[in-house]
């Protein structure tokens, strides 16, 4: 929302006095220029109320105050969030390439895990819930997971939106990772930690 007299109501038509407002929110009275609309609010018809607190007007002459508001409507699309990909009947797809054309993909729905890879020397792969967070383990050596040197862990935590990618206790590269839930790209909204 914007105003044409910076929220001053203008004395008409000549303009020699002023009254200030704010636009505000139902829930705390304080400015607000900005509501927002999950799809689920606009597909059920919500509706927010907006109010207009007026400065305290009675020393002003009396006339016709006006302003003009201009209301600016976007609609962005709604990331899932790892969290959601938790819940039942999501699925989170971790894909990722390198050395040229190789290309592995795990994808984890409802307690069901499956791999595929292209390319890449995979022996073993799974992926399960630990302590609240989405554990994707594979082994590029001898399929025995045992042996952590040759186990690359990928760790997706919900509760703060990070990744971790370890191999052995070592980090390395993942500048070619990219995470999915639902078939949509969350990978920018994910911090490497």
């Amino acid at each position: 929302v914007s105003s044409d007299n910076n929220w001053n109501l203008v004395l008409s038509p000549d303009k020699s006095a002023s009254v200030g407002y704010t636009m505000a929110s139902q829930d705390n009275g304080t400015q607000n220029l900005t509501w927002e609309f999950t799809s689920a609010e606009i597909t059920a018809g919500t509706s927010k109320t907006a109010g207009i607190i007026v400065e305290d007007y009675s020393s002003k002459p009396g006339g016709y105050y006006e302003d003009t508001m201009t209301f600016i409507v976007s609609v962005k699309d709604e990331l899932p969030t790892l969290s959601d990909a938790m819940k039942d009947g999501s699925t989170i797809t971790i894909s990722f390439t390198g050395n040229g054309d190789n290309t592995a993909t795990f994808t984890y729905n409802n307690g069901s895990f499956s791999e595929t890879h292209s390319g890449w020397f995979i022996e073993a792969a799974r992926m399960s819930i630990i302590d609240g967070k989405l554990v994707a383990e594979f082994d590029d050596m001898d399929g025995d997971f045992s042996s952590a040197g040759e186990v690359n862990t990928i760790t997706l935590n919900p509760a703060d939106n990070t990744w971790t990618l370890s191999k052995g206790g070592a980090t390395y590269d993942t500048s070619n990772y990219t995470f999915a839930v639902n078939g949509v790209d969350i990978t920018s909204t994910l911090t490497q930690n």
